[in-house]
C-alpha cells in the first residue's frame, strides 16, 4: 500500500487494544451471564423469560437434562401468560422436550395472536398423538391464516389427520392457496385424502385450479383410482363449453403414463360418460381448426389432439392444416412436436419429406425430435442424401451434433453422415473425447488433472 494511503487509512488506529471486541447497544452496560449450573428448577423457568437468547437458551437445556417435571406447571404458566414471544415459544419447546405437552395448552397456543406461537403449536401438534377434534378445526380455521408459515404448518397438520373434514380442508387450501410453499405443503399431504377429496369436488361441482390439478392427478393415478378420475371428467364434461374440453385434456396431461391411464379410464367409466368426454374434446378441436386465430389456440389445438384413438386420423389432419398453413411459429411447433408424438409413421412419411419447407427456425427446433430416436435419425439423413439440397437440410446442425452423427453406433448413420459432412479428423474427435472425459472428473482432482496434462 503506498505511504500516503496508508497515512490516510490510519492503519495503526487499535494496535493499543486487543483483537476481540464486544458489542452491545449504545448506552446499555455489559449484562453479566449468569451461572446457571446451581440454579434450581424454578429459577432456570424464571430465565426462561429473559430477554436475552444465550440465557433462555441454556434455561432451556438444563430444564432437559435434568428432566425436571416438577416445573411442568409453572412453564405451562408462562406459554400462556402475556410474556415476550420468544419466551412463550422456548417454553412451550421444553414442554414439548420434556414430553408433557397438554391439549389445554396446545389450543390456548393456537388462539394466540402471535404467529409465531401459533406456528410453534402446529408444527409440535403433528407430532402428538392428540386427535381432538376442536384441535382440527381450530388447525383448520388457520389453513385461512394471514401469515404464510402458519398457514404451511397449518396444511402440514391437516395433512397428518383422518377425516372427512381434513380432506375437505386440504382441497379448499389447493383450491384458495396462492402461496407456492403452501400449496407444496398440502401436495404432500394428499395420498391420504385424494379421494375423498376428489369426491367431494364432484359433489360441490367445483374444479381443481390447473397448478394443483397435476398432483392431484398423479396421485389418483398412483392409488389406481381410475373410476374417480373418470367421474371427475364426467363433471368436467358438463361445463362451460368453451372450458371443458381443455379442462378435460389438462387432466390427462396429467398423466405419468397417458396410454395406460386411458384404457384404464375409459374400462372403469360407462360407455356414455366415454362418449360424453370424447365428444366435447372433439367439439372443441374442431372448433379451433375453424376459428384458430392466434399463437395461443394454435397451442391449445395441439395439446387437445391425438388423446382418443377413434379420431386419430382426424386429428392427424388437423395438425398437419396447422403446420402447413398460415399460422404463428408457435402454433407450428406446437403442432410438430405433437405430430412427432404420434409415432415412427407420421414422422417420416409427413415430416420429412417436408423438411425444408419448414421455416428455419422450426428446421432447429425440429432436430431436436430428429435425434430422439435412431430411426428418425437415419430416415432424415438418407432424405438428406437423396435431395438436391441435402446440404440445406443438414445447415441448421451445429458441432456437437454432427460430431454426435459421424461417431454414432449405427454404422449406416454413420455412413451416411460422412458422405453428407465429410469425415472427421479421428486425433481430434479423441482429444475432445479426452477433454471431456477431464470435464467429468471434474470431481476427483488428481485424474482429472492428469488427464489434461497428459492430452
Amino acid at each position: 500500500i503506498p505511504d500516503d494511503w496508508q497515512r490516510r487509512l490510519r492503519l495503526e488506529d487499535g494496535n493499543d487494544k486487543g483483537r476481540i471486541y464486544r458489542i452491545r447497544p449504545e448506552g446499555r452496560p455489559h449484562e453479566k451471564r449468569p451461572r446457571m449450573d446451581h440454579m434450581s428448577h424454578l429459577e432456570l423457568v424464571a430465565k426462561l423469560a429473559s430477554e436475552n437468547g444465550w440465557v433462555r437458551d441454556m434455561a432451556h437445556q438444563r430444564l432437559l437434562w435434568e428432566e425436571a417435571l416438577d416445573v411442568v406447571p409453572e412453564i405451562e404458566a408462562l406459554v400462556v401468560s402475556d410474556g415476550n414471544m420468544p419466551s412463550r415459544v422456548q417454553a412451550l419447546s421444553v414442554l414439548n422436550g420434556l414430553g408433557q405437552v397438554k391439549e389445554g395448552v396446545l389450543r390456548d397456543c393456537l388462539e394466540a395472536k402471535q404467529p409465531a406461537l401459533r406456528e410453534s403449536a402446529l408444527r409440535i401438534s403433528r407430532g402428538l398423538s392428540i386427535e381432538a377434534v376442536e384441535l382440527t378445526d381450530l388447525a383448520l380455521s388457520l389453513l385461512e391464516d394471514d401469515h404464510d408459515r402458519v398457514r404451511l404448518a397449518a396444511a402440514e397438520y391437516v395433512g397428518n389427520r383422518h377425516s372427512q373434514k381434513a380432506s375437505i380442508g386440504l382441497m379448499q387450501c389447493l383450491i384458495a392457496e396462492r402461496d407456492p410453499w403452501v400449496r407444496r405443503a398440502a401436495h404432500s399431504s394428499l395420498a391420504a385424502h385424494a379421494a375423498a377429496g376428489i369426491t367431494w369436488l364432484i359433489d360441490e361441482q367445483i374444479e381443481m385450479p390447473k397448478e394443483s390439478l397435476e398432483a392431484l392427478v398423479q396421485t389418483l393415478e398412483g392409488q389406481r383410482r381410475y373410476g374417480l378420475l373418470g367421474r371427475y371428467l364426467h363433471f368436467l364434461s358438463s361445463r362451460r363449453e368453451a372450458d371443458r374440453a381443455l379442462a378435460i385434456v389438462e387432466v390427462l396431461a396429467g398423466l405419468k403414463a397417458p396410454g395406460a391411464g386411458l384404457v384404464a379410464i375409459r374400462d372403469s367409466v360407462s360407455v356414455e360418460t366415454w362418449e360424453a368426454i370424447s365428444k366435447c374434446v372433439a367439439e372443441r378441436i374442431d372448433f379451433l381448426a375453424v376459428h384458430d386465430d392466434g399463437a395461443e389456440k394454435g397451442q391449445e389445438l395441439a395439446l387437445l389432439c391425438g388423446w382418443f384413438p377413434a379420431r386419430r386420423d382426424q386429428d392427424r389432419e388437423v395438425l398437419t392444416s396447422q403446420l402447413w398453413g398460415n399460422n404463428s411459429d408457435s402454433a407450428k411447433m406446437a403442432a410438430f412436436d405433437r405430430l412427432a408424438e404420434f409415432g415412427d409413421s407420421v414422422f417420416q412419411e409427413l415430416l420429412i419429406p417436408r423438411w425444408r419447407e419448414l421455416p428455419l427456425t422450426l428446421q432447429e427446433h425440429g432436430l431436436s425430435q430428429v435425434f430422439r430416436r435412431t430411426e428418425w435419425t437415419l430416415a432424415f439423413l438418407e432424405e438428406a442424401s437423396q435431395s438436391q439440397k441435402g446440404a440445406d437440410m443438414l445447415r441448421p446442425i451445429k458441432g456437437a451434433k454432427r460430431a454426435w452423427m459421424l461417431k454414432h453406433p449405427s454404422g449406416d448413420i454413420q455412413r451416411l453422415a460422412e458422405s453428407l459432412l465429410g469425415r472427421i479428423d479421428e486425433k481430434v474427435v479423441d482429444r475432445l473425447s479426452r477433454l471431456s472425459l477431464g470435464l467429468e472428473m471434474a470431481g476427483r482432482p488428481d485424474e482429472g488433472q492428469t488427464l489434461f496434462v497428459n492430452y
